[in-house]
Parts: structure tokens; C-alpha cells; sequence
């Protein structure tokens, strides 16, 4: 074998595969709807409002979106926490 050589290098992806980009589209107020009422079972809150206005200003996910939601049982506390991450997307 030579020094440097990787053993089994025909096994591996060419590198074209490996560098394949997944374009995921941003977070919109009627997704924040869809996955509200999915992860929390909340079809109206009096923070939906406020809520909806940052998503048109943060660029978020909707995974980071169910993120927050998914941290606290409660839909107070998911929908508050859910705003002040929003708050630290925009801010950083």
C-alpha cells in the first residue's frame, strides 16, 4: 500500500453527491398556523397575532418553528418562548 492511501476509496460517494445543497423554504404565517395547530392543537391565540407579524421579518424554518414549539407542553409558554426566540433570530 502506499503512505496516504485510503483503502476502500471505491466504496466512497464522488464528491458531486457528497456537495448536494437542499434548498428549504422560510417559515410563513400559515405554516406557523399549520404547525401551531399540529404540535399544540391551538387554532386561535391571542399571540398568534404578534406572532405572525416577526415571521415576516425573521427568516426561521419551520423545523426551528417546531423546535420551540415542541419545548413546553403548555401553549402559553411554547407560543411566549416561541416569540422570544424569534426576538434572538432578529437581533443576532
Amino acid at each position: 500500500m502506499v503512505y496516504g492511501q485510503v483503502v476502500g476509496t471505491k466504496e466512497l460517494l464522488p464528491w458531486s453527491y457528497m456537495d448536494a445543497h437542499i434548498n428549504m423554504s422560510y417559515c410563513t404565517p400559515c405554516g406557523f398556523r399549520f404547525l401551531a395547530s399540529n404540535y399544540r392543537g391551538v387554532t386561535q391565540h391571542n399571540q398568534f397575532e404578534q406572532t405572525e407579524d416577526l415571521i415576516g421579518k425573521v427568516e426561521i424554518t419551520p423545523a426551528e418553528v417546531a423546535e420551540q414549539l415542541l419545548k413546553d407542553s403548555d401553549p402559553n409558554n411554547a407560543l411566549g418562548g416561541l416569540i422570544e426566540g424569534f426576538f434572538f433570530f432578529f437581533y443576532m
